[in-house]
């Protein structure tokens, strides 16, 4: 039994949202949002039909623009990092990682992101052991420091 056909409309804005590298349920969402109720299945099938158009037109085996995220850092794991470097002495880095069962790189990025939620204002670069140093500033959600380039 054939299958139906996928709306033109639908199948472009899912393969605009795939480019962006959204996931199966965040493309899903974004449709439903927009009144046009798809399967993850459905999506499945267009980034499948776009890889392989793609696959007959690489040059030189480049890569596909197609990318799923992956290691990213959940929310608990986000507060969990949040919590080790409020403490007096800190793990490391790599220990946070494990105690996470994220990558080290992961976790880099997570607290990179963490000190920039925190200092959100323009001209404030710190320094990132001086950041986890004034650990009394950071509990008030204040960066006193200013250091210009």
């Amino acid at each position: 039994m054939p299958r139906n056909k996928i709306s033109d409309n639908i199948e472009g804005i899912a393969k605009y949202l795939l480019t962006k590298t959204y996931s199966y349920y965040v493309i899903q969402q974004e449709l439903a949002r927009m009144n046009l109720n798809v399967s993850k299945s459905t999506i499945s099938r267009i980034a499948n039909k776009v890889g392989k158009q793609q696959q007959v037109f690489l040059f030189n085996s480049e890569k596909s623009k197609l990318h799923h995220r992956r290691h990213i850092a959940t929310p608990s794991a986000v507060r969990r990092i949040t919590s080790y470097i409020n403490q007096e002495n800190p793990p490391t880095v790599s220990l946070m990682a494990a105690r996470c069962h994220i990558s080290v790189g992961t976790t880099f990025r997570t607290i990179r992101d963490i000190i920039h939620a925190r200092c959100r204002q323009k001209g404030q670069y710190i320094d990132f052991i001086q950041l986890l140093l004034k650990r009394d500033d950071l509990e008030l959600g204040v960066c006193t420091e200013y250091y210009q380039m």
